[in-house]
Parts: structure tokens; sequence; C-alpha cells
């Protein structure tokens, strides 16, 4: 491979924080134990990471541990493969170690105690919960996806009591997109299996991300912090938020392209339409193209920022039109009924703001990865010391202003999972000599998780 040119080198012979990262977040876990806002409506065990002790381990576990393993073997020979290649071996073992970390107790916890037994149940349930989203399906079939969309901002109102809590807080796209795999597959199990290929995919994405802003060794790093990425193994088989989190990572790579040409610009704008279908997190990917087009103004283009955001918002006001016109899905409608249900929401309106600001972060950072968010740290003290903050600036600046909005606090873990490919690309530049170190702290720590803690909020 290529080397990386200098300036991606910058943390290059010097030392990620790993210390001082895992102290600063535990302190803060420490801390969150004897104060009263982290735990007013936040039933955690250890706030603010949203985790309940209880351990839960079967003989199955040897297969992720082994698979972690086998995977810190194989990473030299996995990294000099094909660039195609490479990626399909990568989503093949995110998929694999993901679904064998949610079955590893050969039962499916619960959250008032364990458990239900099967392997299909560890990876149907999180699906099948009455609040999430596939409960949602049964109307979907009966009204006829047309009525449903149409209907859908009278049908997420509590007083109407037809849809789930998730369907109340969130767009019609991922009840939709669970009605289309489930009249597919007919199987719960099945759609399970290709919702967490789905999120698993969400590496390829991470590549582009990062080979946009360097070079091809810098990406192929920051696909293995997504693969190494305790969150991404842990939610990706149990929350629907890896399937955001994928179309999220395809959209801000059509963002950080956008500067190339009109029509990248215009694949930003529709992408981002196609985001907010499935959640309106995907409202952050306006802070990543405020980023984007400042970055590309420091190179001297502000005619090119205003000329290909011009178009992206263009492509954009058009797709939000055409959505409405030929689907019948109202997003403007629907984003400020389920903002005021959220807000109404008991557990919204019991955890205090003002820690929650710091905790959401927290507790993202966590379940990023103790060792991966020491090496994001230091590849942001790097470019900051060297006065050019790129990538990894934006990517802080989505952090702090989604903690800010607060509408959401806490269950970070999944709920911004749409940052982790951020992340990781962001990461990547000072990962190259740390690769095994990293993958065995993130299997690691994903594997201590599921253990010991029940994670399938």
């Amino acid at each position: 491979m290529k080397r990386a040119p200098a300036a991606e080198r910058l943390g290059k012979g010097s030392r990620p924080p790993y210390v001082a990262t895992a102290v600063v977040l535990g302190s803060a876990v420490v801390v969150s134990h004897f104060v009263s806002a982290a735990h007013a409506s936040f039933p955690s065990s250890i706030p603010p990471a949203f985790l309940k002790w209880q351990p839960a381990i079967g003989p199955e576990v040897i297969v992720p541990a082994a698979l972690i393993v086998a995977g810190l073997v194989a990473l030299p020979r996995v990294l000099s493969l094909r660039t195609w290649l490479f990626l399909a071996v990568t989503v093949a073992f995110v998929w694999a170690l993901s679904v064998t970390l949610a079955i590893q107790a050969g039962r499916a916890g619960t959250f008032h105690g364990c458990c239900e037994p099967g392997y299909g149940t560890a990876l149907t349930r999180p699906l099948e919960r009455p609040n999430d989203y596939l409960v949602n399906v049964r109307l979907v079939r009966k009204v006829g996806p047309q009525w449903f969309d149409q209907q859908y901002p009278f049908l997420i109102r509590p007083v109407k009591g037809r849809l789930s809590l998730r369907a109340q807080t969130h767009p019609p796209g991922a009840i939709l997109l669970l009605w289309l795999l489930t009249g597919m597959t007919h199987s719960a199990v099945a759609t399970s299996l290709i919702t967490i290929l789905i999120g698993a995919a969400g590496a390829i994405p991470t590549y582009w991300l990062a080979r946009e802003f360097h070079d091809e060794r810098v990406a192929r790093c920051a696909v293995v912090l997504f693969a190494a990425c305790p969150a991404v193994l842990l939610y990706t088989a149990t929350s629907m938020d890896a399937v955001f989190m994928t179309v999220i990572a395809v959209a801000a790579c059509a963002m950080v392209r956008a500067p190339r040409s009109d029509a990248w610009a215009a694949v930003a704008g529709g992408m981002v339409v196609a985001a907010l279908l499935l959640t309106y997190a995907a409202a952050a990917l306006a802070v990543v193209g405020v980023g984007v087009a400042v970055l590309t103004w420091r190179r001297g283009s502000w005619a090119k920022v205003v000329r290909r955001a011009a178009v992206a918002a263009v492509v954009f006001v058009a797709a939000v039109w055409a959505v409405h016109r030929y689907v019948g899905i109202d997003l403007a409608t629907c984003f400020r009924i389920s903002s005021r249900i959220q807000r109404e929401y008991a557990a919204y309106r019991g955890r205090p703001y003002w820690y929650w600001v710091v905790g959401s972060v927290v507790a993202f950072l966590i379940s990023a990865g103790l060792v991966s968010s020491a090496l994001f740290v230091r590849q942001t003290a790097d470019r900051w010391r060297a006065r050019r903050p790129g990538f990894e600036t934006v990517v802080w600046a989505v952090l702090v202003v989604s903690a800010a909005f607060g509408l959401v606090r806490g269950e970070t873990e999944h709920i911004w999972m749409f940052a982790l490919p951020m992340v990781a690309a962001a990461a990547a530049p000072v990962a190259w000599e740390r690769l095994r170190v990293v993958s065995a702290a993130g299997g690691g720590q994903a594997l201590v998780t599921q253990v010991l803690f029940y994670a399938n909020w």
C-alpha cells in the first residue's frame, strides 16, 4: 500500500492517550453513580451508559471469542486483499460476529430478567418488542402502504394508540422497510439477518468516507476501526439504528464528495431525504454539510461551495416534494408531531438537560470503544496543534450540536450509531501501527459487555 502523505501522518509517533481517555470516561461513570440527575428516568446500572447488569453466558460464547481471535490472526492477510474483497470479507466478519454475539447466551434476555430460549428468539425479539417497529407491519398489510403513508401524521399521535412508541418518534421508513423484507422472506429470522447485513455493510461507506480525505491505507484502517467498534458489534444485531447508520453514512459519503461535481451534490441532496425517511437523526447531516463547506472554502473554493450547496438544496427540496406528492409521506408534518411526542415522553421530561449534554457524548464515546476514542482524541489534538482542523473537527461538531440540541438524552450508544463511521474515518490516520490493539480491545469490550449486561433496549 502507498504511504500516507505527511499531512495524513500528523499523529505518527505520538502515543494515543489510552489511559487519559479511560480515566476521563471512567470518572464520568463514577461521578454519575452519585449524581441523582444521572438516574432520573434512566434505569441503567452504570449511567450514562445505557446498560443493565444482567450476566448471561452460554457455551456458545466460544464462537464469537474464536471469531475475534481469528480476526486478529488474519488481519495482516485481510488488509492485503484487493479492495472489493477486503470490504466483502469485513462485512461478512461484522455480520457473523454480530450474530454470534447476540446469540452467545443461547437465549434472549429481557429488561425485567432472563430469559427466552432459542437462537432465533435472541435475534428476533428486539424486532418484535411491542414498542419497536415490526409490530406496526400488520397495520401496513391491513390498510396498504399508500393509506398508511398518507395517514401517518395522524396514526403516530399517542391518543390514536395505533402505532408503537418507536414509530411515534420516527418517520415511516423503518416500518415500510420491514414490511418489504417480511413480505419477501415471510420470516422474522430472515428479516433480522438481512437488517444485520445492512448494518454490517456500513463498513463500505466508512471506507469511502476515509478515502475522500486520506490514502488507501488509512481508508482500510477506518474499516478495521468500524469492524472493531463495540457499538457496531453489539447493536447491529439488535437495533434498527444500525440500518439507519449505513444509510446516513452513504449520505455522508455523497456529501463529502459533493464539492467534486454537481452530480455528487445532487446525490447528496437525494440521499439526505432517503435517510430522513428512516430517522430524524439524519438532520445531523446538516452539520456535516456545513463542515464540508467550510473545509472546501478554506481551500479557496467559495464559488464552488455556493454552487454545490445550491444544487444539493434544490434536489433536497424537490425530493421532499416528490415524496409527499407521489408517496404520500409529509416529512415536515411528521417531524413536527414526532418532536412534540418526544418532548412529552416521560423519560425525556424526567432527564435533566444539563447532565445529558455531557452524558450523551460520554456514553457515545464509551460505546465507540475506549481505544478508538483515544485515537479519535489523538487525531483531533494533532490536527489542532498543527492548526489544520479537518474532518475530525466536523465529527466533533456533529456530536456537540446533537447533544446541545437536547432532543435525545441518553441511549446514544445506538441512537447516535450514525456517527460511528465518521468517527472511524476521522480516527484512522493514527491507527495503522495499532490496528491489532484496537481490534483486540474493541472486540473484547463488546464481548464483555454482551456477557455482563443487558444492552438490547
